[in-house]
């Protein structure tokens, strides 16, 4: 776990490249997949998960080199492994949105590979942790991005649920209401939004009134509440 945490330290743009190019995603994700069943290796997972995080910031190629090595599939692992350690979760959870970010094919292998149910699973489990529920929200947020039919109910209601447990934190309120705004317009047999139409109203209305100056709030609220035909609500 220390060389995991010692190489998260090295991980800053200036090293990037002589981590990646001296094998450190394989030698990070080798050493993560041996200790994934042993309950006292947890710190050793989380820390692979911050280097592996901290790497993917830097380049499209690394990041589908982290996917390659396998790298989705011993994330969740990790987070099904050790379910009730938070900071396992959120970071877990900030590695698939990164994955995410602009790659249609890395998004659909993380579904594939039961990232969406870790992902759900670590926000029904830490509900009152806030990080955890800031990076899970984000991170559905860019897989829905890419996938057919957007958002599901079950990661659609696990958001919401961030939403009215941590009404002050701006940024869970400003993705929630994007959340919603894709959910609300994007078609899907298997969803419907008219279901959940006051509780999506009670949401958008509460951060809108509650970041009233917060541009993103405002517009994706304001388009998820037409596309319920509430016009401005």
């Amino acid at each position: 776990k220390n060389v995991c945490l010692a190489l998260g330290n090295l991980a800053e743009t200036s090293n990037c490249s002589k981590i990646v190019d001296g094998g450190g995603i394989r030698a990070i994700i080798e050493t993560m997949k041996k200790h994934v069943s042993d309950p006292d290796q947890v710190y050793l997972q989380r820390n692979g998960c911050l280097v592996l995080w901290k790497l993917a910031h830097y380049n499209q190629a690394t990041r589908d080199s982290i996917v390659g090595e396998s790298g989705v599939s011993v994330v969740v692992a990790g987070m099904t492994q050790h379910p009730t350690h938070s900071s396992m979760q959120s970071f877990g959870a900030s590695i698939f949105g990164v994955l995410a970010e602009g790659s249609p094919a890395n998004c659909k292998l993380i579904a594939a590979q039961g990232g969406l149910r870790a992902l759900v699973t670590a926000m029904k489990t830490h509900t009152c942790d806030v990080e955890v529920q800031k990076q899970g929200t984000w991170a559905l947020i860019k897989l829905a991005k890419y996938l057919k039919g957007g958002l599901g109910e079950e990661e659609f209601l696990a958001i919401l649920k961030a939403m009215e447990e941590h009404v002050s934190d701006s940024k869970i309120q400003t993705w929630g209401c994007r959340a919603i705004e894709l959910y609300t317009t994007t078609k899907s047999d298997s969803k419907n939004p008219a279901r959940h139409a006051q509780s999506i109203v009670q949401a958008i209305k509460r951060a809108r009134r509650t970041f009233p100056n917060a541009k993103a709030v405002q517009k994706h609220g304001l388009a998820a509440l037409k596309a319920l035909g509430l016009g401005g609500g």
